[in-house]
């Protein structure tokens, strides 16, 4: 079985630690905000770049660190 290479972004690995912390699993998170836990999997992995799932993962942990860092990410969208 090949290995899948893992470019997890700065706003994936903060999710994914904060589910640690919590000793939420992926598939919680998913269910708590209405998304299917293979769309959470890939934002998490970088895979994903939606806006729109970001934003319904941000609000669904009520994290304000990620929410400066989703501002910041589409600020640095703008002004390239």
């Amino acid at each position: 079985m090949p290995v899948r290479n893992i470019r997890r972004t700065a706003f994936g690995t903060e999710v994914k630690l904060e589910l640690v912390r919590r000793g939420m699993t992926s598939r919680d998170l998913a269910r708590s905000i209405g998304i299917a836990e293979t769309t959470l999997c890939d934002v998490i992995a970088g895979r994903n770049n939606s806006r729109v799932t970001k934003q319904k993962i941000v609000n669904g942990l009520a994290l304000k660190e990620l929410q400066e860092q989703l501002d910041n990410e589409e600020e640095s969208k703008v002004t390239k």
